[in-house]
């Protein structure tokens, strides 16, 4: 890895692109956003980076972000594939954590949910066993979604969709989705 940046944190993957060891504050992040240790890498930029890697068996690296219910993260990711394994090697650094606003009035986060609803193609609204509430779109390539999730309210999220490495415990947090593609 780079050797002029100070890293914060390592960590490994295996092959299924579990995170199975991992420094501070990455370990912190991955259970913070709904992860486990060992389990899938739960911020999505960190875990396509890992992915393109171990696929293409490339060291590769660039900025990342994520996010949890208090802060936002950004930091340098260089990864690169395991010499030793069938995973990859992490290094983060320039580790940079925001606090997200705190003191917003709730007009004001009301204000910011409806301008991210009206953005957002796909929208659910997920209950605490992550099983589906709602959902709607104003997007024709996703009408099939919606309306079997519709007709299925009350069961996860996870049923209506397809997931790359499905072995994690269920139901799975909705940050954990990563990559999906839905089953319409």
């Amino acid at each position: 890895m780079s050797g002029t940046a100070l890293h914060i944190a390592r960590a490994k993957t295996d092959a299924r692109d579990w995170l199975i060891e991992a420094d501070e504050p990455l370990a912190s992040l991955q259970l913070r956003i709904g992860g486990e240790l060992p389990g899938i890498v739960a911020a999505p930029a960190l875990l396509e980076l890992v992915r393109k890697s171990r696929l293409y068996g490339l060291r590769l690296a660039r900025a990342i972000r994520a996010q949890d219910d208090a802060e936002r993260v950004t930091a340098w990711a260089e990864v690169a594939p395991d010499p030793e394994g069938e995973g990859c090697v992490l290094s983060l650094s320039n580790w940079q954590a925001v606090a997200l606003l705190q003191g917003d009035s709730p007009d004001e986060l009301e204000h910011r949910r409806e301008i991210a609803r009206q953005l957002a193609e796909f929208s659910a609204r997920l209950g605490p066993g992550q099983e589906v509430l709602s959902a709607e779109t104003g997007a024709p390539d996703l009408a099939g979604l919606v309306q079997a999730m519709r007709e299925g309210a009350g069961r996860p999220w996870t049923d209506f969709v397809l997931l790359e490495g499905k072995d994690h415990r269920q139901p799975m947090h909705w940050r954990l989705g990563g990559c999906w593609m839905d089953r319409s």
